[in-house]
């Protein structure tokens, strides 16, 4: 019996692991749910939180809390709560406070991570780190996604610029941010970064399929260049079903010398163009903001890169 023993505990054990790791596990009326939830109530007696359906409704305030992800890098690439910002689930609360050093102190923050551990912990060295209206997410990303809110996956290929239209390499890079699209989960919504596509876009419909593909049929959010008449843009689209374009933004604010330059017809004559133009003297402004319909995520005003900072077109 001594020598069964050990094995008999070893095979509860994992079998207890294995259920921890299941979709049933991940219930909030589950037991290894509950239990998390009183270990954390335990070891945080003082800790502020909040709940999923709580913070739902405080995402439509016009300042809605600050959302920061306590989970590592690679999770957070594989989705994470619509704008969501991520931080090291490691660092002290010195090292947080550089980290968030263009946040007011008196800025509502909620913190999560998968399932509350590692966000009560960023949490509490928030505190110490002086910012006063930081609260856990009680049941994390988990219990977010069981209850069928929007969960977000933001793939960052991290392309050198100077690769980005290198015309030998861009079939590596593009099927590098199909493998992140594809990558394992079930998010409502992808988003690719600012000129994703190494290519123009009425060059490549046929590539549009591919992508939706490759996304599960989720919509799809990428940046792209595209041409109009004897005009450039630097756009955005949302792509959705089968490879279906349904929605196309094109950037309004431009960067001054960057993406398009003052009196182009004058300087270019004396070979001045945009630094971030590739032909002519730089891209067009489009017609302004504009809200669109996002399946799965609601309304949403694309910005792209430098629209970040005008703060009236928030």
């Amino acid at each position: 019996m001594r020598r069964l023993l050990p094995l008999l505990l070893l095979v509860v054990a994992a079998g207890a692991v294995v259920w921890l790791r299941s979709d049933r596990a991940h219930r909030p009326d589950s037991l290894a749910w509950r239990a998390v939830d009183r270990d954390l109530a335990s070891r945080y007696t003082d800790l502020p939180s909040t709940t999923t359906g709580a913070l739902a409704g405080r995402l439509d305030q016009p300042v809605p809390p600050l959302l920061l992800d306590a989970r590592t890098e690679a999770e957070f690439a594989v989705s994470h709560l619509p704008g969501a910002r991520h931080v090291d689930p490691d660092a002290e609360a010195e090292d947080l406070a550089a980290a968030l050093a263009d946040v007011d102190p008196e800025r509502e923050i909620v913190v999560y991570c998968s399932v509350g551990v590692r966000s009560a912990t960023v949490t509490e060295r928030l505190r110490e780190a002086g910012f006063a209206r930081v609260e856990n997410l009680r049941g994390s990303i988990f219990e977010w996604a069981n209850e069928g809110r929007p969960v977000v996956r933001l793939v960052q290929p991290n392309v050198p610029q100077d690769e980005k239209w290198d015309r030998e390499k861009a079939q590596d890079h593009f099927t590098n941010i199909l493998d992140l699209t594809s990558a394992d989960g079930t998010p409502d919504v992808v988003v690719w970064p600012e000129t994703a596509m190494p290519a123009w876009l009425e060059d490549v419909p046929h590539l549009m399929p591919v992508i939706s593909s490759a996304a599960g049929g989720k919509p799809v959010i990428f940046g792209v260049n595209r041409g109009e008449d004897l005009r450039v843009y630097n756009s955005l689209v949302l792509l959705e079903g089968a490879g279906e374009i349904t929605e196309v933004y094109d950037k309004h604010h431009l960067v001054p010398f960057g993406e398009y330059v003052p009196f182009g017809d004058l300087l270019g004559r004396i070979g001045i163009s945009g630094l971030a133009a590739r032909q002519g003297y730089g891209f067009s402004s489009g017609p302004g903001p504009r809200v669109i319909d996002v399946p799965g995520l609601g309304r949403a005003l694309p910005l792209i890169c430098y629209e970040g900072v005008f703060p009236r077109d928030l």
